[in-house]
């Protein structure tokens, strides 16, 4: 299965998705421009390892480090939000700070740990759920299985800017 990336998009008539986006790059502020729910509550038994497949080593981090750097690297997230298994926040954060660089990447971010549930589809509604609590109608949500590390940056641009142009989009890939 390829990468799969979902943004769902919500901007006033005045405003793009781009302009939020910018805005928070340029003003380096906390002021909501978008959400990032990066998907990793399931259990990998299929892989057989008997460890998550996010929690692998890859490219001095982790599979999860790997898979939020692409996004930090290329869009500013006032909130990220990692969906995780039932007492799993701690593992997840070890994980994703292995790599030294996730740190610095987060700055104003409010990082966000909840728990997801046994469906990646109940997993995201857990997450936008809490998303809706504390996000303004301007924002984007960007949606990503976190076991999928090799987004590249020009994926997230291009359906940031169909969603600019169409109001949601979803990436797919031949593989």
């Amino acid at each position: 299965m390829g990468t799969l990336l979902t943004i769902s998009g919500r901007a006033s008539e005045n405003s793009t998705i781009t302009d939020y986006i910018s805005a928070g790059f340029e003003a380096g502020i906390g002021f909501i421009v978008a959400a990032l729910i990066l998907t990793a509550a399931g259990s990998s038994t299929r892989m057989g390892l008997g460890k998550k497949k996010e929690y692998l080593p890859l490219d001095g981090g982790s599979v999860l480090s790997t898979a939020a750097r692409a996004f930090l690297e290329t869009a500013h997230f006032s909130h990220i939000v990692i969906t995780v298994p039932v007492n799993g926040a701690e593992e997840a954060k070890k994980n994703l700070f292995l790599d030294s660089e996730i740190k610095k990447l987060l700055q104003d971010t409010e990082l966000h740990f909840i728990e997801g549930s046994d469906t990646r589809q109940k997993s995201i509604y857990n997450a936008l759920s809490f998303l809706n609590k504390i996000i303004p109608d301007k924002c984007i949500v960007l949606i990503h299985d976190a076991a999928r590390p090799f987004v590249t940056k020009q994926i997230i641009k291009d359906t940031i800017a169909a969603t600019e142009k169409y109001g949601a989009a979803v990436p797919v890939i031949d593989v």
